[in-house]
């Protein structure tokens, strides 16, 4: 079926392009749709040479011009259909002459673009699991605190949209704010922390029920247009480490963050997280079998909530020679009732009880196991 895009490409030159950039640009919107099923809506904006344009302001032109496609609505029922299942990408070419005349199909070269990476981010840990509920969030907010109690600048990426954890996990306090376009994220012991959590209403009680591309425009919103920088009135240096929390599984953000981001750039090292069951260790393998398969090379695994003596996952990576084996968390029962006031006490406040002493020193095993690590790397 053949659409006709030339009304919803000139309300979207009117309200996206025209505020931002005033004249010298053009939109152009195809549709192409494939044999697998899969649909896509390319917008390509043109741009006159004189526009002077930030990378930055092009992800978030991108990011309004893709919100105004998918909330348009002054249209026939067959476009609002489109809009609503398909794909939807945005591309911005500079031209360098004047009076291009643009093209009907997307230019082969748009779809070989470079990775990106994140602006003021040293080193990134990716924590990830094949399995839910074995304890990603509450290692990644371990690992967190316990580089940043070594004088380390930290940062958090919660990329958990449906299931965000870490601002609860770090009892978060404050609002989103955006200052030239990017998104300033809340602080929490020391620490930017960023989420899905932030964009949202508590008092709506709203939920994201959204489909991969927009899931994989949060991600992109979290990584690419937050200011990853320690700030006071002393410093302003980049992170030594970003921590990026994930999903269960192996689905869109994964790929994502695999096919868009140039991890290798940050020296990152993948952390699994899996406790002692056969079928979490075969879940967590999966994700180990993902990052992998687009060449990472860095990868260990922790042991959490570990009960029995027998150490089971150092067992089971030995047909694993590229896996080491980080260390154990024991469980505890008080981490399960009040994760943040354990982790405070343990980890910050140094508490001198026998749980918080024990908590803490497996932690440090851990820590020292991943800075060994990066400095053999």
């Amino acid at each position: 079926m053949k659409y006709d895009f030339s009304v919803l490409s000139e309300y979207i030159h009117n309200v996206a392009i025209s505020e931002l950039l005033r004249a010298g640009s053009s939109v152009s919107i195809t549709h192409q749709s494939y044999e697998n099923g899969r649909s896509i809506i390319i917008m390509l904006i043109y741009l006159s040479p004189d526009i002077s344009i930030t990378d930055r302001e092009k992800d978030s032109l991108k990011l309004r011009c893709i919100d105004i496609l998918r909330s348009y609505d002054q249209c026939n029922e067959d476009i609002k259909l489109l809009l609503r299942l398909a794909e939807a990408k945005c591309v911005i070419i500079q031209q360098f002459e004047k009076n291009i005349e643009l093209p009907h199909k997307l230019p082969n070269a748009i779809h070989k673009k470079e990775k990106k990476r994140i602006e003021n981010v040293k080193n990134i840990i990716v924590v990830t699991s094949g399995k839910g509920g074995v304890g990603k969030s509450s290692v990644a907010v371990g690992i967190a605190l316990s580089l940043r109690a070594k004088g380390f600048n930290v940062g958090i990426a919660d990329l958990d949209i449906y299931g965000s954890s870490i601002p609860n996990f770090l009892e978060v306090k404050g609002h989103m704010m955006m200052r030239d376009g990017v998104f300033i994220p809340p602080i929490a012991e020391g620490m930017p922390i960023m989420s899905a959590d932030f964009f949202i209403s508590k008092d709506d009680n709203k939920v994201f029920s959204w489909r991969g591309p927009m899931i994989a425009k949060m991600m992109d919103t979290i990584l690419s247009l937050s200011r990853w920088k320690k700030e006071n009135m002393f410093i302003d240096c980049s992170l030594d480490y970003l921590i990026i929390d994930t999903p269960p599984g192996t689905g869109d953000i994964h790929l994502s963050l695999l096919e868009k981001y140039d991890l290798h750039a940050h020296n990152v090292h993948v952390v699994l997280v899996s406790n002692e069951s056969t079928i979490s260790l075969l879940n967590t393998i999966k994700s180990y079998e993902l990052y992998k398969k687009f060449g990472l090379d860095s990868f260990s695994i922790i042991c959490n909530m570990r009960f029995e003596k027998e150490d089971i996952i150092q067992q089971y990576i030995k047909n694993f020679s590229d896996i080491i084996h980080l260390g154990n968390i024991s469980f505890y029962g008080n981490l399960i009732s009040n994760t943040f006031m354990f982790y405070k006490s343990a980890l910050i406040a140094q508490n001198d009880k026998e749980d918080y002493i024990h908590f803490r020193s497996e932690y440090e095993v851990i820590i020292q196991n991943i800075l060994n690590l990066q400095c053999s790397s």
